[in-house]
């Protein structure tokens, strides 16, 4: 089956007005007399894709983003405090008043020399030598050598004790170890450092480190209410958002996502986290269901959950599933698949928490049966599925006929604005048929009116306001039914 969304260029459902949109861009690409086989499958995508988005009542789940949660609570710590170092710093009175210097009585007790009198020579040559002589004495200092207990002060010259030459070196006449680097120092600078830089980055530090073990709280707290054994991806501990990747331990394909938001009272209703993990486990059990019956072609609106699970795409499920009838005989599958729906809502985890999906069956574009989990006034069984299917089916294949094989064509200019508005059962002379009216509700205001007889031998097309009636109308066309039935179309007269 090729999606309607596919057809008319979106990625999956989407609202009436971008639907419209997207079928106006398309309608210019694909001409009906150029291509009249492509104007009508687009025109179909454009007419199942607008009756999906006005039956749902409410939109396809989208698992909350992060940046919709709410911060997480960090935990208390009195580990460091530098409010207390702020307030034990005396700050002077806000009257105080520096203190005021007189500089005058040192200006004039200070003698002027005579004005003739010449600059005195100075001879500092004696103060380089003394100077020189201090340097050489000060680099003797060595303080390793200080701390050093069981090394005598009057170390012999390096020539004395060959092996030890190379830890000595000759500075201004005397012997001492070579200096190495100040480990001391690299530490009080290191020291220095953190006190300057810590207190801006120590709430960033102590966030990184919690948050390297939110995966590990939310696993514990998942297999807790769940009942499961789990195993978290690699990469959770690398992830800047909350949202979290896991997969059952026995079976590695089921993967779904996890946010953590902190903030646990089970009693209270709040696990502490957000999670799709039922969606993830009905996404599993429709596919294994639809692999037992071929012959009804399951698809989905996107199927975002890829083979490594991994990205924003992993464990995402859809939620919208769409099965694809034939003309006759689906009654079987359409059993058996609300029994098996049935059966997935008394699971456990399915109680827990329900998912919230779709599920269609159609007949080439046009919906026969339409079961909205979040809507639904009762669960869903077998037999009130199968009833929907039955009662529904027929007007299907009435609404195929005029928006998949052309007819609705015929009769209005702009067919994409042509909408039932009315359909049901209806007897006339004495013969039962299927109808629908439909109506262009944007501009011309044309009705028209289609019966199909409950035995498939005509189609009749009247307009609504017409004063004749259906024995006025004369057949024009033959059409071949998917069961190779022969259904002669009538019309009024040219």
């Amino acid at each position: 089956m090729n999606s309607p969304w596919r057809e008319l260029g979106l990625p999956g459902p989407s609202d009436t007005e971008t639907i419209k949109r997207a079928y106006a861009q398309r309608i210019k690409e694909v001409h009906p007399e150029e291509d009249p086989e492509g104007f009508q499958a687009l025109h179909r995508a454009y007419q199942m894709a607008r009756r999906m988005a006005t039956d749902r009542r409410r939109p396809s789940p989208v698992f909350p983003m992060p940046e919709d949660r709410p911060e997480p609570q960090e935990p208390e710590s009195g580990d460091l405090d530098f409010s207390a170092l702020e307030e034990s710093q005396e700050e002077p009175p806000e009257d105080a008043k520096p203190e005021e210097l007189d500089f005058s009585s040192l200006e004039d007790s200070e003698e002027k020399p005579p004005e003739d009198a010449e600059p005195e020579e100075l001879d500092f040559s004696a103060l380089e030598d003394q100077a020189k002589e201090d340097e050489s004495r000060s680099e003797d200092w060595d303080f390793d050598e200080l701390l050093e207990e069981d090394e005598p002060e009057d170390r012999p010259p390096p020539e004395d004790l060959p092996h030890q030459a190379e830890a000595y070196e000759t500075v201004g006449g005397y012997h001492r170890r070579k200096r190495g680097v100040d480990k001391v120092m690299l530490v009080l600078a290191a020291l220095i450092l953190v006190l300057l830089l810590g207190r801006a980055a120590l709430p960033t530090i102590v966030e990184r480190v919690q948050q390297n073990t939110y995966p590990k709280t939310v696993l514990e707290q998942l297999e807790e209410d769940w009942g499961v054994e789990l195993v978290s991806s690699p990469q959770n501990n690398k992830r800047e958002e909350l949202r979290y990747l896991y997969w059952l331990e026995d079976n590695p394909e089921i993967r779904f996502q996890a946010i953590y938001r902190g903030g646990r009272d089970v009693e209270a209703g709040r696990p502490g986290y957000d999670t799709n993990y039922p969606d993830v486990r009905l996404f599993w059990r429709l596919r294994e269901f639809a692999a037992q019956w071929p012959e009804y072609p399951l698809s989905f609106n996107v199927e975002q959950t890829d083979h490594e699970g991994e990205g924003a795409s992993g464990g995402s499920p859809p939620s919208l599933f769409v099965f694809q009838m034939p003309m006759h005989g689906g009654e079987d599958f359409v059993q058996a698949l609300g029994d098996e729906l049935q059966a997935v809502s008394q699971e456990s985890w399915y109680q827990k928490q329900m998912p919230e999906f779709q599920v269609y069956l159609v007949y080439r574009d046009s919906i026969i049966v339409n079961y909205n989990s979040t809507t639904a006034t009762e669960p869903c069984t077998g037999e009130t599925m199968l009833l929907q299917y039955e009662e529904q089916s027929e007007l299907a294949l009435l609404h195929s006929i005029l928006y998949y094989d052309g007819q609705i064509q015929r009769d209005f200019s702009q067919p994409e604005y042509a909408e039932v508005v009315r359909s049901g059962q209806a007897t006339i002379a004495g013969v039962e048929y299927w109808y629908m009216v439909c109506w262009d509700r944007e501009e011309t205001g044309i009705s028209m009116d289609y019966y199909l007889r409950k035995d498939h031998e005509g189609l009749y097309c009247l307009p609504s306001l017409s004063l004749q009636s259906i024995s006025d109308l004369t057949p024009t066309e033959v059409l071949t039914l998917e069961d190779g039935t022969q259904l002669q179309i009538y019309r009024l007269p040219e």
